[in-house]
């Protein structure tokens, strides 16, 4: 199963929510799809969200992350992305970022993110045009074989000449 994994430490104050599975919280947003949404308690520790989930012995599909699910968790550094979903998360915290297997296309989801730390699968074969555009580049690291295709402005205008660009040893040249 793919997942989309946070770590966070603590979350936002009470919310509306209509059903709580393994400690996640969900509205039905249609007869096959729930989104993602704050609860009641505080999120503490790793937080994986998957890509469906069973209510009632019906299986929906996670189809989304609600506009602020995780706002106001000011512990959230850390992204493991590695589904479709737009994860709508006030990401200005993050610092760090894993785009998983799942993913091709780097969309400017994280546009907003102050990201330090950056690792890109093989399967990534485009970087948008503004994709990490607020980043303080520190680490960015491509594990494919082949580099993806990078828009103009994918880091904005930030200045890279300290930034450490990690490839496979084959692809140094």
């Amino acid at each position: 199963m793919t997942t989309l994994l946070l770590s966070i430490m603590f979350a936002v104050s009470a919310s509306a929510y209509d059903v709580e599975v393994d400690g996640i919280y969900y509205n039905y947003l249609s007869e096959k799809d729930v989104e993602v949404k704050s609860g009641d308690n505080k999120y503490t520790g790793d937080v994986v969200i998957p890509l469906s989930v069973v209510i009632n012995e019906k299986e929906y599909s996670v189809t989304s992350i609600g506009d602020y699910a995780f706002y106001g968790c000011n512990s959230l550094k850390t992204l493991y992305y590695d589904s479709s979903v737009n994860p709508k998360i006030n990401s200005d915290l993050l610092s760090e970022l894993y785009i998983g297997d799942n993913i091709s296309i780097v969309y400017d989801y994280f546009n907003s993110s102050k990201l330090t730390k950056i690792v890109l699968v093989k399967n990534v074969t485009q970087v948008r045009a503004n994709a990490f555009k607020n980043s303080q580049i520190e680490e960015f690291t491509v594990t494919g074989e082949e580099p993806p295709y990078m828009y103009t402005n994918v880091f904005g205008t930030q200045d890279l000449s300290k930034a450490t660009l990690y490839v496979p040893e084959s692809k140094t040249e």
